[in-house]
């Protein structure tokens, strides 16, 4: 979620006390999404002012029938999906148009599954839209069934605490759309109930075409949503990769390597890696920033592991297959006859909060140098 500025309409309005059931989700923001964006901020001045731009400008559009309202920003993993919703919902919140936003996470509590989601969109709104609290909370107090998916379904949920409300003060909004911004939509476990919404907005859409709401949302689009998203008028679909270039690649690159070399005994005068080199990786990469920081963090990792300098480890990691299989196989199996590798990597994958070194320590009834042992490792692909 993005944090919600106090300020313009907001500031003048008394501060308003919400129902405690329509509390929002207790999962606190994904690190992860706001880490990402400030790593790539400086590498990607291009990409933003060209793709943020273009999703501002659409998202904040007049309402007009043929306009759609739905934003959808797709690629594959490490394409800087997140950073780009971040960037747009930031913006948004500073100059009052942010209605609610949601990052979905895998694996995080409320935020992999439902459970919280339309309750927290609508404690959002009604913070951001102190016009349609009341009706929230007067849906919420009289159905006290409605705010819990074993009793409601999401789309009965959001029609009543989103819809419903918005509709209410939409004369106010004939002008300006009010706009959710949803990310990681893919990574939410309930596939199916998520679908279901989806195509029920769209045919909410298609029967009133200017309801003053408007949807950036952020996700790879998966197989049972694809045909649905791509044949509705209501859908605009934005390929980030498209609009993600070498040369964009190229300069986070450049800057990453001249981070890293910062203190090393390393040749200081542009001469390494050559400039042949610096394409070949490039294009190993393949446009996904995820893939190009694993890449970093494995040329540089301490010589311990191997024994091997970055000048000498670039040559291996140049010739490694371009795709996330072998570039983990590369980081893990020098590791796996490590002592208690495969318990230790799998209490880390499959706990539902991040754990610390003694946690997990504890858990598997091991000394804590053990899990540092492997853990030291495999910091090329854990944070």
């Amino acid at each position: 979620m993005v944090h919600l500025p106090d300020r313009g309409h907001q500031s003048r309005v008394p501060r308003l006390t919400l129902s405690p059931c329509l509390t929002p989700s207790s999962t606190p923001r994904i690190p992860g999404i706001s880490r990402c964006r400030r790593h790539i901020r400086g590498a990607l001045t291009e990409l933003e002012k060209k793709v943020i731009g273009m999703v501002l400008a659409r998202a904040k559009a007049p309402l007009e029938e043929t306009k759609p309202h739905i934003l959808w920003i797709y690629g594959y993993a490490g394409c800087g999906k997140s950073a780009i919703s971040q960037a747009v919902a930031e913006q948004l919140a500073l100059e009052g148009r942010l209605a609610a936003s949601f990052f979905f996470f895998r694996g995080s509590g409320d935020r992999s599954k439902t459970s919280r989601f339309v309750n927290t969109i609508a404690h959002q709104l009604a913070r951001t839209r102190p016009d349609a609290a009341a009706v929230i909370e007067e849906v919420a107090r009289s159905d006290r069934g409605l705010l819990s998916v074993s009793s409601s379904s999401l789309v009965f949920q959001f029609r009543h605490l989103i819809l419903e409300p918005i509709a209410t003060i939409r004369a106010s909004l004939c002008h300006s759309p009010v706009i959710i911004v949803l990310d990681g939509v893919d990574e939410c476990e309930d596939k199916e109930e998520v679908a279901a919404l989806i195509e029920t907005l769209i045919a909410f859409f298609d029967e009133d075409p200017v309801f003053p709401l408007r949807f950036v949302i952020a996700s790879r689009v998966e197989d049972h949503l694809h045909r649905e998203l791509h044949a509705s008028s209501q859908v605009r679909l934005l390929d980030l990769v498209g609009h993600t270039s070498d040369k964009d690649i190229e300069t986070a690159l450049d800057v990453s390597i001249a981070k890293e070399m910062r203190g090393r005994a390393m040749p200081a005068d542009g001469t390494w890696p050559s400039w042949w080199d610096r394409q070949r990786l490039v294009q190993h990469i393949g446009r996904s920033y995820i893939f190009m920081t694993i890449i970093i963090k494995l040329l540089f990792a301490p010589s311990t592991k191997d024994g091997l300098t970055p000048m000498e480890r670039l040559p291996r990691i140049l010739e490694m297959k371009p795709n996330f299989d072998d570039l983990y196989r590369e980081v893990l199996e020098p590791c796996s006859h490590f002592p208690f590798f495969l318990e230790i990597l799998s209490t880390t994958a499959l706990a539902f909060e991040p754990l610390s070194i003694a946690q997990i320590a504890e858990l598997l009834d091991i000394g804590t140098f053990k899990v540092t042992n492997v853990l030291i490792n495999l910091h090329a692909i854990m944070q």
